[in-house]
Order: C-alpha cells, then sequence, then structure tokens
C-alpha cells in the first residue's frame, strides 16, 4: 500500500491477514474528529492495543509506514522501490506451506481471537458508530457542510487540531 488509507481503507487493511507498505504511507481516520468511528475500528484494538487506538481515535492523528509497522497496523514498510519484490517474495515464501497447514493456521488464529470477544467487539463498533450519527457535533458537521461546503466543514473539524492532519 502506498499512499493514504483511511477511514474505509483501514477497515479493509484490518480485514487483511499479511499488509505491506511504504514507509511514507498515510494510516490514520480523521474522520474520527466529527463523522464517527470505523465500524470495526480496522481491527486497531486487536492489533495495536487500546493506548494506540485511543491515541488516533482521540486525535484524528495520522501515521507514516514505520510508524505503522512498528505499531502493528502492517507487517513490512519498505522504500518504495522494494514494495513489490518484497511483497512478492514474502508471497512466495508463504505459498510454500501445505495449504492444508496454512488453512488450519489461520483458522485456529482467527478462532482464539473470537473466543477472546473480537467477533463481538466488531459487530459493537457498527452500534456505536449508529449511535455518534445520532449526536449533535455530527449533525453540526452536517449543518456545516449543507450550509457552506465540505472544505468548510472539514475545516470546522480539523480547526482545534492546529494543521488539520492530525500532527501530534
Amino acid at each position: 500500500m502506498h499512499g493514504y488509507c483511511l477511514a474505509g481503507g483501514g477497515e479493509l487493511l484490518g480485514a487483511c491477514d499479511i499488509a505491506f507498505a511504504v514507509e511514507y504511507a498515510q494510516f490514520g481516520h480523521q474522520a474520527s474528529r466529527a463523522l464517527g468511528i470505523p465500524p470495526t475500528l480496522g481491527m486497531w484494538p486487536a492489533k495495536i492495543g487500546m493506548l494506540k487506538t485511543k491515541e488516533l481515535l482521540f486525535t484524528g492523528a495520522m501515521i507514516d509506514g514505520t510508524e505503522a509497522e512498528r505499531d502493528g497496523v502492517v507487517h513490512h514498510a519498505v522504500p518504495l522501490e522494494e514494495l513489490e519484490e518484497r511483497t512478492l517474495a514474502f508471497c512466495e515464501r508463504i505459498v510454500q506451506l501445505l495449504l492444508d497447514a496454512l488453512s488450519v493456521h489461520k483458522h485456529v488464529t482467527n478462532r482464539w481471537f473470537e473466543i477472546a470477544g473480537l467477533r463481538t467487539a466488531a459487530a459493537e463498533g457498527a452500534e456505536f458508530d449508529a449511535i455518534y450519527h445520532e449526536t449533535p457535533s455530527f449533525g453540526e458537521f452536517g449543518r456545516i457542510a449543507k450550509e457552506r461546503g465540505l472544505k468548510e466543514a472539514l475545516g470546522w473539524r480539523d480547526a482545534p487540531f492546529g494543521d488539520g492532519h492530525g500532527a501530534r
């Protein structure tokens, strides 16, 4: 992945078994400032823990690929010129494993997290996102967007955070 991985992109990434990114890629959920949460939280609580999840959601901050690798959002962050080669080499290693073994490894790992409550927790995210869409702040964002345009609404949303990009 290179470029931005925000909102639905983070949700998709959360469902991936293996992820590579370029070092300068940007990850986050700025929409948490006024538009709600990603319904599964991009699986961040399971992948990066409570503290980092709260930091990203409470601030709408973005992290680059290098930090995303360190925190566990992606497996490897590499220079752009190495992305395709390193990803392909990794995939070629995985396909050496017998399909039966790979399937069992994937399912038992997923089951472990499901027993720990991951499936229920992911479903709860959608409910809380729906609740947020009934709040006054969500309504205010929509009102500003309707009356003055999306750019103004995003400016209103991001103004308390300085540069509008989640700088910490």
